[in-house]
């Protein structure tokens, strides 16, 4: 049904993403005013501040501020979240694996988690302004509170921290042209540095196991298939680093019965009694067992967001052409 809805879903995405660059545009571009009635709106922007409670007397011009950097996140990861349910229907594809998984629930945390700040930010902050801070007098003595030490320690902290900024800050106007080109270097050095650093979603991790799949032509006989895997087996075995494996035929991705795929699943001796890491043993096998003619095989990592179906820790699946063939097949392990 969502496919019949698919140009006004591409036109609301636009409509967001347009919606929120127009925000953050707003953010860095400083109106000019053009006549004496604007360039007093412009000040009374700025300079008039509205009575939200003792402590919090925004302007019109920090308020706005904040509206459009909120509205910004909220459109641009609202078209995140269109884009998401467009694509999980038209093209599904796009959407599998782990990126999927975090997809939909980062676009939904950061749209709700900013829409709460603003929320709280316009409502309850002023509320609690209003009880825990009260009006003084300019010159008058504070109380010498733990609270009033610990606020006046980090107002001086942050004054050290200003007082440092503003000569970086001032040679960088004054410099802009340097400041360009070095920032245009600094960005092609790191994008040059990429090439050094794993792009994977998440990092591997040495688990000492993996998960080796087999697959055979899907015209093969079941025998033609074990020889294949036998051989495949052997191979994994023959490894230094292998303590154990469970071999397990006819067991894939899509599940027991498939007499084509075979799983065997690794265990390594621990990392500090072996000298190449998990990665690099997992590249070695794949490109060992693709040698075999006919062979098709891969390798992964043991996934920590799954698990076996049941309660029970393992389990086991096998095939045969007919009963009394599997219970003469010895069992390996």
């Amino acid at each position: 049904m969502l496919k019949r809805y698919t140009f006004w879903f591409s036109a609301a995405i636009m409509f967001q993403l347009l919606t929120g660059l127009i925000h953050s545009i707003s953010l860095l571009v400083n109106p000019v005013p053009e006549s004496d009635v604007e360039r007093q709106m412009l000040e009374l922007m700025t300079t008039h501040k509205m009575n939200m409670g003792p402590g919090f007397t925004p302007t019109f011009y920090n308020l706005f501020t904040a509206l459009s950097s909120c509205f910004t996140f909220l459109c641009i990861f609202a078209a995140l979240i269109n884009g998401y349910l467009l694509f999980k229907h038209t093209e599904p594809s796009i959407m599998k694996g782990i990126i999927g998984r975090f997809f939909m629930q980062f676009a939904l945390t950061v749209v709700f988690s900013v829409g709460v700040s603003l929320l709280v930010s316009l409502t309850l902050t002023p509320m609690l302004s209003s009880i825990f801070l009260k009006p003084g007098h300019a010159g008058a003595a504070r109380k010498g509170t733990t609270f009033t030490r610990v606020s006046d320690a980090l107002e001086r902290w942050y004054k050290k921290i200003e007082k440092g900024y503003r000569p970086i800050l001032a040679f960088a106007l004054d410099h802009r042209g340097a400041v360009l080109i070095g920032s245009l270097v600094v960005f092609v050095l790191s994008m040059y540095m990429v090439r050094f650093i794993g792009k994977e979603f998440v990092p591997p991790e040495d688990q000492a196991q993996f998960i080796v799949r087999l697959e055979s032509p899907i015209d093969y006989s079941f025998g033609q298939a074990e020889h294949m895997f036998m051989q495949a087996e052997k191979v994994v075995r023959d490894r230094p680093e292998v303590v154990g494996a469970f071999f397990a035929h006819g067991l894939g991705q899509g599940g027991s019965g498939q007499v084509n795929k075979a799983t065997i699943f690794t265990r390594l001796v621990p990392r500090d009694r072996r000298d190449k890491k998990q990665h690099e043993i997992m590249a070695e096998l794949r490109k060992s067992l693709n040698t075999i003619p006919g062979i098709k095989a891969t390798t992964e990592m043991v996934s920590m967001l799954g698990g076996a179906s049941g309660r029970c820790p393992s389990s086991t699946s096998s095939a045969a052409p007919t009963w009394e063939v599997s219970r003469r097949t010895p069992a390996r392990s």
